[in-house]
């Protein structure tokens, strides 16, 4: 049984290596290929396969199955010819916007959701930043982190904050014609002050994945702890992480257990609820969370496709027996 690997750098990473050592030990042969690797007239694929820790390139069959990562828009073509031969796995679940008014529509979930919008005029800004003070907007898009800006009035100026950039304006003319590029293509939202007690800003990513038969597996809850007057905790724009339990007890103390409980049946729950929304078999979540000063949890966004460089490991031994069962259904 062949399991394909279709990413886009040219050299495997760390994340492939462990899945091709947890491949080989439970005899499911791994390789890695890029689009431009897919001979579509031969049906076969240049791929490159572990051996004796090298990676060699081999011509081969199509696989299985196929991990892959979403398609770029140049890539959609050649990723629809290559389904018709292999299947993916892994789908996209829509932008930010579409994920939102998904989760309102479940009573389940309301609680967790902040007050959001899409940025479509002036005026949206202007009933936000009058209601909450302070706002994010952000891309509706996964941007790992980027483009996100903090918004707020100091001194009778309009302040937007991200982690790299400051802008400020004495009238709402100007804060219109800023806003011009942002219309429509980003969402707003009520600010969480999700900060530690020393004034740095976090998230907690709940990490799951399915795993083996097909069922939903936490693989990690941990806490990203960006830097002091930073916007966001993202790990790709200079956070860093922290163990869950001891980073609950410095921040909540004796609520910590009662947090930790709530973040463990979200990560249960939220996956098995949320995939009755698609016709299609969602394969891995990264569900951020917030919490606001009366420690309820807040949900920050859900993405499809989690990265995480230092749960390789662990990643690996969840996603390898999601390829057995899909293997052998």
């Amino acid at each position: 049984m062949k399991v394909g690997y279709l990413r886009f750098d040219e050299r495997p990473g760390i994340k492939a290596k462990a899945l091709a050592y947890m491949s080989f030990y439970n005899d499911i042969d791994f390789f890695y290929f890029r689009p431009e690797d897919v001979d579509l007239l031969n049906k076969t694929i240049s791929g490159l396969f572990l051996v004796n820790n090298e990676w060699e390139r081999k011509i081969t069959s199509f696989p299985n199955i196929i991990d892959n990562a979403p398609s770029r828009p140049r890539d959609r073509a050649i990723y629809q010819e290559i389904k018709k031969i292999s299947p993916m796995i892994t789908y996209r679940i829509g932008d930010k916007e579409k994920v939102f008014q998904l989760l309102k529509k479940d009573v389940n979930y309301t609680q967790y959701l902040i007050d959001s919008d899409i940025l479509s005029s002036i005026d949206i800004y202007l009933k936000y930043i009058d209601k909450f003070k302070t706002v994010i907007i952000k891309p509706k898009g996964g941007n790992m982190g980027k483009g996100i800006y903090k918004s707020y009035i100091s001194d009778n100026r309009y302040v937007f904050q991200t982690d790299i950039d400051y802008e400020e304006f004495d009238n709402i003319e100007d804060v219109e014609i800023f806003l011009k590029d942002f219309m429509d293509t980003n969402q707003i939202q009520q600010y969480i002050d999700s900060n530690t007690i020393e004034g740095h800003p976090y998230d907690i990513r709940l990490h799951v994945q399915r795993g083996k038969g097909g069922n939903w597996k936490i693989v990690k809850i941990y806490p990203r702890i960006g830097l002091s007057q930073k916007v966001t905790s993202n790990l790709s724009q200079g956070g860093g992480i922290s163990n869950l339990n001891s980073f609950l007890k410095s921040q909540f103390g004796d609520q910590s257990e009662y947090i930790r409980t709530e973040l463990r049946n979200l990560a249960i729950n939220l996956p098995k609820d949320f995939q009755k929304n698609y016709s299609y078999t969602l394969d891995a979540l990264g569900i951020d969370v917030g919490i606001d000063s009366e420690n309820n949890l807040k949900i920050f966004e859900i993405n499809t496709y989690p990265g995480s460089n230092f749960l390789d490991l662990e990643s690996a031994i969840v996603r390898v027996e999601y390829y057995k069962y899909l293997l052998t259904k």
